[in-house]
Formats: C-alpha cells, sequence, structure tokens
C-alpha cells in the first residue's frame, strides 16, 4: 500500500495564498485556509500514484480526519475521500516521531510512501521521503513530480 502522509500548512495553503484575500482567513470561514490550487496538486499525485492518505497536520487535533476530509478537502475539489484511511498518533513531539510511530503500529512497507509537510522535523524518516514545501508558496508543480517520483520508484 502506497501512502501520503499530509500536512495542510504550508502545503494545502500558502502565505501567497493568504494574501489573494483583503484580511487574513478567520476560523468562522475554515474553507478559506485551503487552496483549491493545491488539492488540485494533491490530487494529481493520488491519480498517479493510487495512495492512500494519513493526515499528520496538527489540524487533526481540532477535528477528526473524516471530518477534515468531509468539511474541508472535499468542498475545496478534493476528489479521494474514501482514500484518507486515518491520522498519525499525538504522541511524540517532532512529526516524524508521530509518522513512525504510525508506520510502526500497521507494518506498512517501508518503501511505499511520502511526507508533505512544510517544515523540517522528520526525526528518523528518511530525508528522500520527506518532500519539503514552502510555506510561502505551498504545494507547487515540483513537489507533485517528487513525490509521485517517491511514490512510484521501483525496489530493487
Amino acid at each position: 500500500m502506497k501512502i501520503l502522509f499530509l500536512d495542510f500548512d504550508g502545503v494545502l495553503n500558502s502565505a501567497d495564498y493568504f494574501k489573494s484575500f483583503a484580511k487574513q482567513p478567520t476560523l468562522e470561514r475554515p474553507l478559506d485556509h485551503i487552496d483549491p490550487l493545491a488539492v488540485e496538486r494533491l490530487n494529481e499525485i493520488l491519480t498517479r500514484t493510487g495512495a492512500a492518505v494519513v493526515i499528520s497536520s496538527s489540524w487533526r487535533i481540532l477535528a477528526s480526519f473524516k471530518e477534515l476530509t468531509k468539511e474541508m478537502l472535499v468542498p475545496r475539489g478534493f476528489l479521494f475521500s474514501s482514500r484518507v484511511i486515518g491520522e498519525t498518533p499525538r504522541k511524540g513531539r517532532q512529526r516524524g516521531d508521530q509518522i513512525r510511530a504510525w508506520l510502526d503500529a500497521v507494518v506498512v512497507d517501508p518503501h511505499d510512501y511520502v511526507v508533505l509537510d512544510d517544515d523540517s522535523d522528520r526525526g528518523s524518516i528518511p530525508r528522500h521521503r520527506w518532500v519539503l514545501t514552502n510555506s510561502a508558496t505551498g504545494l507547487m508543480d515540483e513537489h507533485v513530480e517528487r513525490a509521485v517520483f517517491v511514490l512510484n520508484e521501483r525496489k530493487e
């Protein structure tokens, strides 16, 4: 099984995206926090790889992965709600440690995952599995290509 670990802030939104608003989005309009163009790019990764999604974003503390999918991603154009299969545990300080705990618990083939995140707190996650986005621009075409490459690379 191929897994994509998904952060939201700095991946599905960005400083550039927020500049398009007259004022900073608020929690009263949480949909404003998700860039539909970034969601299109996420859809492309999933189309090209068949990967499932595990939410690693800190947003999972405020809402379940099912709520985030139904209320945040789908209304912004996300096409693969059935492929969102879970969220990382909340133990450990670093995102990488939380992802490692999820991988260890479900015994996923360690060659079949990628992380989309704008922070480099990868812990023990190998660098080549971590697709580092920029919080200024969010998920871009080059990140799509890198994630697809990592998920579809042939095993020796």
